[in-house]
């Protein structure tokens, strides 16, 4: 495929690929809208073409356990290497789309720990909700002994207390007991 090297290049190389599909947005002028229809054009055409080919899907993998359950029959009847063989490769590419549908589904799971084969599970997100109600703070006992429950109180006595905390308390190292508690250290 050759590089694009300009706007007008690209313009023609549009003009070549819309002109053989026909351009059902031609009407439009503005670019945004153009780009949006086109986007759209583009999701359908992708979910058309993913139901078809999770369908084909489906029905190979119908075939192969038909031909699965044909091959048991056959293997009770006779158990000829071939049958033998044939029962394995077919469970094989069973597995296979097994995988396949897994890994679809582990891409699609949200969560990051799927990445060496766990799964989501109750647990897991009962986990998630107990540790989102220990992080949030919906209570908090006042300086006065009075109690918040709204967030923008609580989070005004956060701020208080931690200004309180960091701010200092005019410590001057021309204080005797400053003196008296850092004579011994030797900062050498």
């Amino acid at each position: 495929m050759k590089k694009v090297s300009s706007h007008r290049d690209l313009e023609t190389e549009n003009k070549l690929l819309l002109g053989s599909w026909g351009d059902p947005f031609e009407d439009v002028t503005d670019k945004r809208l153009y780009w949006e229809m086109i986007k759209m054009e583009i999701r359908s055409f992708s979910l058309f073409f993913s139901k078809r080919r999770a369908k084909q899907r489906r029905n190979v993998e119908e075939v192969l356990q038909h031909e699965l359950s044909n091959l048991q029959r056959k293997i009770c009847l006779d158990p000829s290497e071939e049958n033998v063989c044939k029962f394995y490769n077919i469970k094989f590419k069973l597995n296979q789309l097994s995988l396949l549908k897994t890994k679809a589904a582990m891409t699609r799971s949200k969560a990051c720990w799927c990445e060496q084969g766990e799964r989501n599970s109750k647990y897991l997100f009962c986990l998630e909700r107990r540790n989102h109600s220990t992080k949030y703070i919906s209570e908090l006992k006042l300086s006065d002994e009075t109690t918040a429950t709204k967030p923008k109180e609580i989070l005004n006595e956060e701020y208080r207390f931690y200004k309180e905390l960091y701010t200092s308390n005019g410590a001057c190292p021309d204080v005797p007991t400053f003196r008296q508690l850092f004579s011994q250290v030797s900062f050498s």
